[in-house]
């Protein structure tokens, strides 16, 4: 699934064009956020493209008639562009967002175990401690493991902090 930039980047549109096509019927709807297929927009798109030249083969032709050749120029373009870019994703360069986003799930899942383990080792190590010391340990991990439980919630502003943060450095 994709964002609307996503759909412009891959098909060399703006996102004021994705949305003016979204608008017209041409492209299908999100499903959510960020919830474009883009092999289904790309189809769309094509489907759109190809009707655009049969209206522009008609001998009636208007001031706005797009440039069957450059447009298929920019939808092959765009199509090198995202074979390179699952060629990347392929090679380990790169990791879809869903991926990662299931990726870092799975790490907290383990850290928060281990953080769940950590009152009872200390409490081997210094048999020593009150009951209410090791107790309120527990207490401060569940808590914190809460809090960090709701980080998924600021997941979607932290990749566009990495991307924007990344665009700067190219």
């Amino acid at each position: 699934m994709a964002t609307q930039k996503e759909v412009g980047d891959h098909l060399d549109l703006s996102e004021r064009q994705i949305r003016n096509l979204m608008k017209d019927g041409v492209l299908p709807s999100s499903k959510g956020k960020g919830g474009y297929d883009l092999d289904d927009c790309r189809k769309s798109y094509i489907y759109y493209l190809r009707a655009m030249s049969k209206r522009s083969a008609e001998p009636e032709l208007d001031d706005e008639a797009i440039d069957l050749d450059q447009e298929r120029a920019r939808l092959v373009r765009a199509q090198a562009d995202m074979q390179e870019m699952k060629n990347e994703v392929m090679e380990g360069r790169y990791i879809p967002t869903d991926f990662g986003r299931d990726v870092l799930a799975k790490v907290l899942n383990q850290v928060t175990g281990i953080l769940n383990a950590l009152p009872q080792t200390i409490k081997r190590k210094h048999p020593q401690l009150e009951q209410r010391i090791i107790d309120s340990v527990s207490a401060e991990i569940v808590k914190h493991s809460n809090e960090a439980a709701k980080l998924d919630e600021f997941i979607d502003q932290a990749i566009e902090d990495v991307i924007s943060e990344s665009e700067g450095k190219v």
